[in-house]
């Protein structure tokens, strides 16, 4: 073998493995210890910026009490990969990439909607393609994502016009109670001739809330599922 070609096969070992023991230091924090990464920990601040703080006690307040907002939910816990062929590629494009808040119900904890607080880093390019997939995403699984501008107060009146489908509805008979009576099928629950024994709530077949009498924006009262907007169930099968 010439001597030139056999000193680059040496040279090329020797990098090789500086290569092979910088990686490993780097891995043990430098020192040689395979625990010394710990070192570099610390806890954050907060789980929530001080803008994400004030609107999370704003959106709250405002909210149907059967909702609750969870912070800094990851993409992939909102949705599944479905269909045959390896997973690793869809769950691949949606990466660590986290919501800022989802909104789940509490009887189901179905995520009924999701919300971005962009402030100003979502106009560097990198984020405007990350807010791009978490868009398409959402859509596509049919969750309604809705994004609102990072500002240094939140008031009142602007939150429940950015979330006004998640409030209580106008046409909602805000008195109405259960209707108590508990047959085996929901239309002869709430037939005209029907009684009660039991006493217990009438329960949706879709979501499992209780069915109540309810008005609508025409002033017919109906029986309907009292977790509208998420459930649309009426008695008459009609929603």
């Amino acid at each position: 073998m010439p001597n030139g070609l056999l000193l680059l096969l040496v040279l090329a070992a020797v990098i090789a493995l500086i290569g092979f023991i910088a990686r490993q230091r780097a891995g043990t924090g430098g020192t040689g210890k395979p625990d010394a990464y710990l070192d570099r920990f610390a806890p954050a601040a907060a789980l929530l910026t001080a803008n994400e703080t004030e609107f999370f006690r704003v959106a709250q307040a405002v909210l149907e009490p059967r909702y609750r907002l969870f912070a800094k939910v990851l993409l992939r816990d909102l949705v599944e990969v479905v269909g045959r062929g390896s997973k690793l590629g869809p769950l691949g494009k949606v990466g660590a990439k986290h919501i800022d808040f989802a909104i789940c119900d509490t009887v189901t904890f179905r995520v009924v909607g999701t919300i971005e607080v962009d402030d100003a880093t979502h106009q560097r390019a990198d984020r405007a393609d990350s807010d791009k997939t978490k868009d398409a995403v959402l859509a596509k699984v049919g969750i309604p994502l809705i994004r609102i501008r990072a500002r240094a107060s939140y008031g009142r009146q602007d939150v429940e016009t950015a979330l006004k489908q998640f409030l209580v509805p106008a046409e909602v008979d805000r008195a109405a109670q259960p209707i108590l009576t508990a047959p085996t099928s929901v239309a002869a629950a709430l037939s005209p001739g029907s009684s009660s024994s039991s006493g217990s709530p009438v329960a949706c077949p879709r979501c499992g809330l209780a069915v109540v009498e309810r008005t609508s924006k025409a002033g017919k009262r109906f029986q309907g599922c009292s977790g509208f907007p998420a459930c649309r169930y009426t008695a008459d099968g009609l929603a």
